[in-house]
């Protein structure tokens, strides 16, 4: 008999019934289905994903039946402080997408990974805006991002065990990348567990689920074997402790963790030294540290040439490979060292200098702005989590590249919605006070 093959984005036919009669069930499904990116298709031959075809089901839904209208109520002064950056980020990305040359590369990475998680960290904030106090919103939002982490993990250990592999993967590129979406997820959720008013929004049973989910993925992040990961968890654990006895603190602590990310590389192509060993590849003979100088070199060489408007979105690896071959770096003579750099020059492993690259020097300074936004925000709020997620990412992103994924950017504009609100409220609890 003939095998059946159902493709998985049949899914997205039941996504959209259910975005028709709610929404917030719809949004939640999608932040729970945050790793289906990995599956990739096609529509009129441009490539796609279940995820971002899943954003667009929603949005549309979204628009037809009326729910942007709730931002109409807002007055633009309470965003004023926000809508600097996030328009010269945008102004970049397109900046980004003109000076690249491969155009139909660079619109991939602007739709995937800076508009269609605009779109749903928007459409997540609307609901939130919706509410009298969205602590049940934010509440269900983190569950489903923890329900998504937990079934990721889960799947993981499943494909670890079949493959007898070293590292949990599931289907992600590498080890660090399902690591680096597990992490924020999970200082997320502790961190909502065990303040006070996230405790008070779960039942005893709902408690008792929510730290099962949390054990989980921390056995999926610490069985990555990601050092950075679990440094990063532990920083953005101590930051949140820092923050919560010292809010005048909070500005100082995400300006050191943004310098300590951007010079770090710098310093160490100047020493031509690395500071840390990493993984080492036994069959290679190679370090990921040695991998990882080796990029950080050229990408200081990039960004010398051309430092006002980089590279262009998308452009990294072509044009680090195209030195690699030059240079002899990809040659027989030394297959170890040519193989783990192939592998591993999607991104030049560090946050800023990979945004410096894409969207030259505006994008790289409206980044950093906003990071410094939500940590001013936790400064006059009780806002730490938006700052203890972008913690996470941040301090991960000393060495490796978050924020440049599908499931990665979600996360860092959620937390930067989750703090633009919660200053809302503050401002407008203190109007009502007065």
């Amino acid at each position: 008999m003939p095998t059946v093959v159902i493709s998985p984005f049949i899914l997205l036919l039941p996504l959209a019934a259910l975005a028709w009669y709610s929404r917030r069930w719809a949004l939640l499904v999608l932040l729970a289905s945050l790793s289906a990116y990995i599956i990739r298709g096609s529509v009129f031959g441009l490539p796609t994903t279940w995820l971002e075809l899943g954003i667009y089901l929603t949005l549309v839904v979204w628009l037809v039946k009326g729910d942007w209208r709730v931002w109409q109520e807002i007055k633009l002064s309470a965003l004023q402080g926000w809508l600097v950056p996030l328009a010269l980020w945008l102004a970049a990305s397109v900046v980004g997408i003109l000076v690249a040359g491969d155009l139909r590369l660079a619109l991939g990475v602007w739709k995937g990974f800076i508009i269609d998680p605009l779109i749903l960290s928007l459409m997540v904030a609307t609901v939130a805006l919706a509410e009298k106090s969205g602590t049940t919103w934010w509440r269900n939002v983190i569950a489903a991002l923890l329900v998504g982490a937990a079934a990721t993990t889960l799947v993981a250990f499943l494909q670890s065990w079949l493959l007898q592999a070293d590292r949990l993967q599931s289907g992600y590129d590498s080890p660090n990348v399902l690591a680096m979406y597990l992490s924020p997820i999970l200082v997320a959720s502790v961190l909502w567990y065990l303040s006070q008013r996230g405790r008070a929004s779960l039942t005893l049973g709902w408690r008792v689920l929510w730290l099962a989910g949390c054990m989980v993925t921390a056995a999926g992040v610490f069985l990555t074997n990601s050092y950075t990961a679990l440094v990063a968890v532990a920083g953005a654990w101590l930051v949140a402790l820092l923050v919560h006895q010292r809010p005048k603190l909070a500005i100082a602590a995400g300006a050191a963790i943004v310098l300590a990310g951007l010079l770090g590389p710098l310093v160490a192509v100047s020493l031509n030294y690395s500071f840390f060993k990493g993984h080492t590849n036994v069959t290679y003979g190679t370090t990921s540290a040695e991998v990882r100088l080796t990029m950080w070199r050229q990408a200081v060489v990039e960004i010398s040439a051309r430092p006002v408007f980089g590279l262009g979105l998308g452009q990294w690896q072509p044009t680090f490979l195209a030195m690699a071959r030059e240079q002899g770096l990809l040659s027989s003579r030394q297959p170890g060292l040519a193989i783990e750099l192939y592998h591993s020059s999607l991104y030049p492993h560090n946050l800023w200098l990979t945004t410096w690259l894409a969207t030259g020097g505006l994008g790289l300074i409206a980044l950093i702005w906003l990071a410094l936004k939500v940590f001013q925000t936790a400064r006059r709020t009780d806002a730490l989590m938006p700052a203890a997620v972008l913690t996470v990412q941040m301090l991960h992103g000393a060495l490796d590249t978050p924020f440049w994924k599908n499931d990665l950017a979600v996360l860092w504009w959620l937390a930067v919605a989750a703090a633009i609100i919660w200053q809302q409220r503050t401002q407008l609890q203190t109007e009502h006070t007065l």
